[in-house]
């Protein structure tokens, strides 16, 4: 099985800045949670609805 880890390595080094001491020191959750984007914030519904009070599609 082919992990990539030259690739891995590549993308700390030379994406997030890590020195390659400092890439085989993580954890691999710890590996992931810097290389997997944060989802996006979700609108709670109530804001939703003021917002579209507040800034109607029809303006008249």
């Amino acid at each position: 099985m082919n992990i990539g880890w030259e690739q891995r390595l590549r993308q700390a080094v030379v994406e997030i800045g890590l020195t390659p001491a400092d890439f085989w020191a993580l954890s691999l959750n710890e590996w992931i949670a810097l290389i997997i984007p944060p989802a996006a914030p979700v609108l709670p519904r109530d804001d939703l609805n003021t917002l579209m009070t507040l800034f109607p599609d029809d303006k008249k």
